[in-house]
């Protein structure tokens, strides 16, 4: 989805929650948030977001897959929730009429995207984009901010290793 896409479809979720008199809201974390609140990149595949009330969203959802002609009925889903801090930061992107759309902070999404650091993904080049946006220079002040909102998190040997190649230094 491009970012044009993911404006469409979220205007059409609003409409669909018209429809169904309901208010609701997401939270959008991943590549969606880099397209929308960052322009870090062209598109995304879905968007993975934190939605409420999470039933009545998907049936919407689905709902705009087939007015839009999505290809994914799963265009927007909540398997992201499984790595949702306690200390999640978030910052209003759009509070349209029956839906309010919220975005990962800056910080947030650098977190999650160390904890992720898959290679070969994006997600190397979104943490390029966060860095430079969040002005790190050390990868203390980065541990810094995975810990602020991951307090208890031990990074994998892949997340160590990308930090050390990040930074040009060893976290031990």
């Amino acid at each position: 989805m491009i970012k044009q896409q993911i404006i469409a479809a979220l205007s059409e979720l609003n409409n669909e929650l018209k429809l169904l008199n309901v208010r609701g809201e997401i939270s959008i974390m991943g590549g969606a948030v880099m397209c929308l609140a960052f322009n870090a990149r062209e598109s995304t595949q879905d968007i993975d977001a934190l939605l409420a009330p999470s039933e009545l969203i998907q049936k919407a959802a689905f709902n705009v897959s087939e007015t839009l002609g999505l290809n994914n009925n799963f265009w927007i889903n909540d398997a992201v929730k499984v790595f949702q801090s306690s200390f999640s930061e978030f910052e209003t992107y759009s509070d349209l009429s029956h839906l309010k759309i919220l975005t990962a902070s800056p910080k947030y999404m650098f977190a999650m995207k160390i904890l992720a650091a898959r290679a070969g993904t994006q997600d190397e080049n979104d943490i390029l984009f966060l860095k430079k946006l969040l002005k790190l220079e050390t990868a203390q002040a980065a541990m810094s901010i995975v810990h602020q909102f991951y307090p208890n998190q031990k990074l994998s040997i892949e997340s160590k290793a990308f930090m050390k190649d990040l930074f040009s230094e060893n976290l031990d």
